[in-house]
């Protein structure tokens, strides 16, 4: 898998702009990705997929020595390919 900084590296020269303004892009899409998804809602990018937040519950677990745990509650994000971004792909 490609890390993030090869891959801003090869927007910076695919789109001619400096790699420091493309990290900055990148952190400015992620962070409205994150408030959004935070607040509950849903992010849907046209032709690539949509992000959503998922509310875990606070829950007790067991851990593999029979120990039980408080799971505080949590959200996370989920993505999901778009069809035209998965036949792309393929």
């Amino acid at each position: 898998m490609t890390d993030t900084k090869s891959l801003e590296t090869q927007f910076s020269m695919e789109s001619g702009h400096n790699v420091d303004v493309i990290e900055a892009e990148v952190k400015a899409i992620v962070d409205a990705l994150g408030d959004f998804c935070a607040q509950g809602d849903s992010v849907a990018i046209p032709g690539f997929g949509t992000f959503q937040s998922v509310k875990t519950d606070e829950h007790i677990d067991t851990d593999d020595e029979g120990r039980r745990m408080l799971i505080p509650p949590s959200i996370t994000v989920e993505f999901k390919s778009s069809v035209v971004l998965r036949k792309s792909l393929n």
